[in-house]
């Protein structure tokens, strides 16, 4: 359900963006679009079910679960169709400007990204 909602959120606002100008890719869509496939015939059955008794069908579900679904999402770069997507009063507590993605304008998500990334120096 929750893969549904998320993939229901981005189409609307690659909609929405597409609307305003900015066009994502299709190679993007298709990255995302298949990461969330990928997630989804992970957790639903045949997959799911076998992965209960067979040890190596629990390794494919581990492996697609956790390397390619979410490579596969990254790679699509989905933030700003994900905010789009958003009802206006939720899209407003996002401190994204039109030319950042990454949320980069703002200083508690610079802080926090330059926490993980150098290990506590900011």
């Amino acid at each position: 359900m929750a893969i549904a909602v998320g993939y229901v959120v981005y189409r609307s606002g690659a909609r929405r963006n597409f609307e305003r100008g900015s066009v994502t890719t299709p190679e993007a869509h298709a990255l995302a679009s298949g990461g969330m496939a990928i997630m989804a015939l992970a957790l639903l059955p045949p997959i799911a079910s076998m992965a209960g008794h067979l040890y190596w069908m629990q390794q494919v579900q581990t492996l697609l679960l956790r390397f390619v679904a979410p490579m596969m999402i990254m790679l699509a770069a989905p933030g700003a169709n994900l905010i789009a997507g958003l009802p206006e009063r939720w899209r407003k507590r996002f401190p994204v400007q039109e030319d950042d993605p990454f949320f980069m304008d703002d200083d508690r998500p610079r802080g926090a990204f330059a926490l993980v990334t150098r290990h506590g120096v900011v």
